[in-house]
């Protein structure tokens, strides 16, 4: 079986949301009724204000099978790029998924938009229990940065991982 990574269209945006929500409730990683489950549920504002990427199963009519948002310095969905960096956020891969190369595939994708439009580097914020995360970052060159760690809400540590794309 095939994965393409393609652009999101307007008839994913309630599935892609779905997915990204059970993704991060099935890890434990956002309580749930919390609203930053509803803000993963919002994949159509994601569209307006980021590239909404999906991972599909070409050999299956196009399965949904995870998302990502590539979101440059300056809009609103971007936490932690500062100017001339491109940030991604809300990875969600489908549980049943796992272990494809499918949330590889997503970052490679951003890694490659960044490039494309001369980024100096690609920031991402992940929390530390994300073990398989890390690792993936790690091994596609990323590299942890302390000094831009940062809490989102009282005691929600994010990490920070860095690219560096120029020179």
């Amino acid at each position: 079986m095939s994965v393409v990574v393609r652009a999101a269209g307007p008839q994913e945006y309630e599935a892609i949301g779905e997915l990204t929500a059970s993704a991060y409730l099935a890890d434990g990683l956002v309580p749930p009724g919390s609203d930053y489950a509803d803000t993963l549920r919002k994949a159509a504002d994601r569209a307006v204000h980021s590239d909404l990427l999906v991972a599909v199963d070409d050999d299956t009519a196009g399965t949904l099978l995870g998302t990502v948002a590539f979101v440059r310095a300056g809009s609103p969905y971007a936490d932690i790029a500062r100017d001339g960096e491109a940030e991604f956020r809300m990875l969600a891969v489908d549980p049943s998924a796992r272990g494809r190369g499918v949330g590889r595939l997503l970052t490679e994708t951003c890694v490659r938009l960044a490039r494309d439009e001369a980024a100096s580097r690609l920031v991402l914020s992940t929390r530390p229990i994300m073990g398989a995360a890390l690792g993936l970052y790690a091994s596609m060159g990323f590299v942890r940065r302390p000094e831009r760690d940062w809490e989102p809400l009282p005691g929600v540590s994010l990490v920070v991982y860095v690219l560096e794309l120029a020179g």
